[in-house]
């Protein structure tokens, strides 16, 4: 052998050892990683939101033929929609499970956010002050509280419990249109994405206390993971930014869809994130170093929102599809096993669309 080969020896045996331990982090093919497992075809229009009840008892859809379905996850019934809301007079663009999982609730193009009770299929509460499209809504710790945001431009709070104290509503007015909004840990400040390519921090006030700056085009998403210690954000320029709140700094960039940023969503232990986009493509990603580790697409032509389930088993996708059935796409995943063998982290549930 060459003395000058001999040299390059060691270096080649650690990149060797390095490159066998990093494929034995998860020990599982690309291929086999994520897989498509059915189409659960319960609506007759596109689809615009899904996501998990934090329990994972419940897969809940909407879109444009205005139900709300709730699909059951339970091994008996997988797949199968138990239960039908009905009321929205336009399309579903959120639905949001409270924390205590008791109740549902709905958000849309007919600018009312509705409040329904699981169990008893009851209608509680529907506001009517929005003047424009709802578009994200958030329960209070407690289940007690919602909060709204609007294409209007505010913010606004309801009292679930006694919603005689919604007279007059309470509102903050961001004075511009708001596309995805997130209360701060404290829940006196609020994160703000518009359509502007910087994300506001806003007081109760409205005033902005800071900004996050990265992205080079409107904003469309923004969502804490569920620590709140991160915040993840996508947009128009195609790319996802991970944030240390704490210190309010960009801790990656990641780049890798060819269209807008429709939906970002944390998996339930924070280690993954996974975003979709209006060409149709999925992406899941490595939440700690920033790296894409597969992406996916089936029938779907323009992904609006996905979600993934809080025991890592599936991944659900809603979006534009050409076929005479509709309904979410839902994949199989092998997280779960790769999770047993990694340190659990706490959980919290939180996830989002734009």
């Amino acid at each position: 052998m060459h003395r000058s080969f001999l040299k390059f020896i060691p270096a080649l045996l650690l990149l060797q050892s390095v490159c066998i331990k990093a494929q034995n982090i998860d020990a599982t093919p690309l291929d086999t990683l994520i897989v498509f497992k059915q189409e659960l075809t319960a609506h007759t229009k596109d689809l615009e939101t899904c996501t998990f009840s934090s329990d994972g008892k419940w897969l809940a859809t909407g879109g444009w033929d205005k139900n709300l379905k709730l699909i059951s996850m339970d091994t008996a019934d997988f797949g199968t929609v138990k239960k039908t809301f009905k009321g929205n007079q336009s399309a579903i663009n959120k639905i949001v499970f409270s924390p205590n999982n008791q109740y549902v609730s709905t958000a849309g193009k007919d600018f009312v956010t509705r409040v329904w009770d699981i169990e008893t299929e009851e209608m509680l509460f529907e506001s009517y002050e929005n003047r424009k499209e709802i578009t994200d809504i958030d329960f209070t710790s407690d289940s007690k509280f919602i909060l709204t945001s609007s294409k209007d431009g505010t913010i606004r709070i309801y009292d679930l419990e006694f919603q005689e104290n919604n007279i007059p509503a309470k509102f903050i007015d961001y004075k511009a249109p708001i596309l995805d909004m997130e209360p701060t840990k404290s829940g006196k400040t609020f994160v703000v994405a518009s359509t502007k390519s910087v994300i506001d921090v806003i007081d109760v006030r409205g005033r902005v206390s800071m900004s996050l700056s990265g992205h080079k085009a409107q904003v469309n998403t923004v969502i804490f993971s569920p620590t709140k210690r991160l915040l993840a954000s996508g947009s128009d320029d195609n790319d996802v930014i991970i944030w240390k709140m704490a210190t309010k700094e960009a801790l990656s960039t990641l780049s890798g869809h060819k269209w807008h940023i429709s939906s970002v969503s944390w998996s339930y232990d924070e280690r993954y994130l996974i975003s979709t986009s209006i060409g149709g493509e999925t992406i899941l990603w490595d939440a700690k170093s920033g790296a894409e580790i597969t992406r996916f697409q089936n029938k779907i032509t323009d992904a609006r929102s996905a979600d993934i389930s809080p025991n890592l088993k599936y991944i659900a996708v809603a979006g534009k599809i050409s076929s005479f059935t509709k309904g979410a796409e839902l994949y199989k995943t092998r997280l779960e096993k790769i999770a047993k063998k990694r340190k659990p982290v706490p959980t919290k549930r939180n996830s989002k669309r734009r």
